[in-house]
């Protein structure tokens, strides 16, 4: 189990990473990647298909542990993954969370690819951790 929960912890804050270099993005924070109106649509798109694509498992996780989660911003399914990490539900909720995670690497990979954020940029993240 606490491979399981430290290998999930380690995916979740590598999504969290990939989500400041897109907050960056889209606040031109970053020093050598400006944003363009064709990168910003593309975000707004990825953004909506998390939302989209992660609702079910999100459904799963509010009947099992007889909470209503509402999905407003495409950062919330991540944040129920990383507090229902150790919780009592983690057994019940673990394929659910990984399907998650899925989700987000799968939509952000191909995302930050498109949008050829600077080595330099990328390295802003690289000591933040979420969990």
């Amino acid at each position: 189990m606490v491979e399981d929960v430290n290998y999930l912890k380690s995916k979740i804050n590598s999504i969290y990473k990939k989500h400041l270099i897109l907050d960056y993005y889209l606040n031109k924070i970053l020093r050598d990647t400006l944003p363009t109106e064709e990168n910003l649509r593309k975000i707004k798109t990825i953004k909506e298909n998390i939302i989209k694509l992660s609702l079910q498992d999100v459904q799963v996780i509010s009947n099992v542990t007889s909470k209503n989660f509402s999905v407003n911003d495409y950062i919330i399914p991540m944040k129920l993954c990383a507090d229902f990490l150790v919780s009592e539900f983690f057994f019940q909720l673990r394929g659910n969370i990984s399907n998650i995670l899925v989700i987000y690497e799968s939509n952000l990979n191909i995302l930050l690819e498109e949008l050829k954020i600077s080595p330099l940029d990328m390295m802003k993240v690289n000591n933040i951790n979420f969990i």
